[in-house]
């Protein structure tokens, strides 16, 4: 019958209306998520290598090693790691790992990586992850471990090298007892690879002109939309 036209129009707009209403508060809120700049990240392994020449020990003294590195662009600095040489099967001991500025005069991170195979491993080196993120700007640092009397070994004359980027290697550190390495005190090329670490790659603030732009383009539709969806309502 004629009488029931208008209901079904009514029921019709108001499904539209409901469904459109919907739709542009999604979308609205796709468009924010995509102005935010994200926030999780795998983290990069700084460092790996081709083994060379024979592992390095430091017999019946205490040497610290590592090797020096430097920054294109500033990282958040996760986790901390020693090698666990190519075996695989445990620390024998414990390692205190630690970044240094390029003088030694600042401590920039460090963690201990426990003895045995409690720290998970990856590609050969055990991490240990830092209780907070640590920001290393661009510029030129040091990574050491402390190493004991007839424990574990260092890789040393690496007969490869490679980086992530922004991390570049700068060659090998090492000195005898408990101290920044400097220089390199046993003058091995290439090596000494007891140390390592990961992190993530900062992201820069997005342009601030291009975000409020989207943002209002955004705001603009969903108001116009808005009017639209009041204009058929009062239809």
């Amino acid at each position: 019958m004629k009488t029931n036209i208008p209901i079904l129009n009514a029921a019709v707009r108001f499904s539209f209306v409901r469904n459109a209403s919907r739709s542009l508060i999604a979308a609205f809120i796709a468009a924010l998520i995509a102005l935010c700049p994200g926030q999780t990240r795998a983290d990069t392994i700084a460092l790996n290598f081709n083994p060379g020449g024979t592992n390095f020990s430091t017999g019946n003294g205490t040497d610290t090693l590592g090797w020096a590195f430097s920054l294109s662009a500033p990282i958040s600095l996760t986790q901390l790691g020693f090698w666990d040489d190519p075996v695989n099967d445990g620390l024998i001991q414990q390692h205190t790992v630690t970044i240094w500025d390029s003088t030694g005069t600042v401590i920039e991170a460090q963690a201990t990586v426990p003895a045995g195979t409690a720290a998970p491993i990856t590609n050969g080196f055990r991490y240990v992850t830092l209780g907070s993120s640590v920001m290393l700007p661009a510029g030129n640092y040091v990574i050491g471990a402390f190493f004991g009397a007839f424990g574990d070994e260092a890789a040393s004359q690496a007969s490869a090298i490679g980086t992530n980027s922004p991390v570049t290697y700068q060659g090998s550190r090492a000195i005898a007892g408990d101290a920044f390495p400097g220089s390199d005190a046993f003058n091995l090329s290439n090596s000494y690879f007891g140390p390592n670490f990961q992190f993530t790659s900062t992201r820069s603030v997005p342009d601030t002109g291009s975000t409020f732009g989207l943002f209002f383009v955004a705001l603009a539709g969903l108001l116009f939309g808005a009017s639209r969806i009041r204009s058929l309502r009062l239809a």
